[in-house]
């Protein structure tokens, strides 16, 4: 019994530090780089795809937005406004099937 205490305080620090420790999951954005622009390539050269996307993937005023999005064509550094919230955005590269913004 007097065992009974620590072990359920060292299982509860144990359950804390898994909980805080979750990894998070992440969107990845797929840009088809084409030197012989095929059909669906965004960018023809690294060199362009690096130009155009002067972005910081990992910070937090970035995301991926993935689905099926058919808003038209939005094109590379284009200011955009979401409708409900009215959260201001830019579009960095915008694709049939995903959209991925910067500076939220």
């Amino acid at each position: 019994m007097k065992y009974l205490k620590p072990t359920i305080y060292a299982l509860f620090t144990l359950l804390a530090l898994i909980v805080a420790n979750q990894a998070q999951a992440t969107t990845e954005f797929i840009s088809i780089i084409d030197p012989d622009n095929a059909s669906g390539t965004d960018y023809t050269s690294l060199s362009s795809w690096e130009q155009y996307n002067q972005v910081d993937l990992t910070a937090t005023t970035t995301l991926v937005i993935a689905g099926s999005l058919t808003i038209g064509a939005i094109g590379d550094g284009i200011a955009i406004t979401q409708t409900t919230s009215g959260a201001t955005a830019v579009c960095v590269h915008h694709t049939a099937t995903q959209m991925l913004v910067s500076t939220i």
